[in-house]
């Protein structure tokens, strides 16, 4: 969903760092135990808060006039 809205989200890629350097390094399925930290913890609470109050995005009234201009 964070990548869906990124373009619209504040400050994305600042707030996403940590999360985004959880899932770097090599990719090994189960293999690694994550160790969730404040700094991840903080990250993760901002997402939320982003998402929160980022506007909706909506299809248009499917039966509105429709002008191309």
């Amino acid at each position: 969903m964070l990548n869906f809205y990124r373009r619209v989200l504040p400050d994305a890629a600042a707030t996403q760092i940590p999360l985004h350097t959880l899932l770097a390094g090599p990719c090994t399925k189960c293999s690694q135990t994550i160790n969730w930290t404040p700094a991840l913890s903080q990250s993760f609470k901002e997402c939320k808060a982003n998402l929160s109050r980022v506007a909706t995005l909506a299809h248009p009234e499917g039966t509105a006039p429709s002008a191309l201009g």
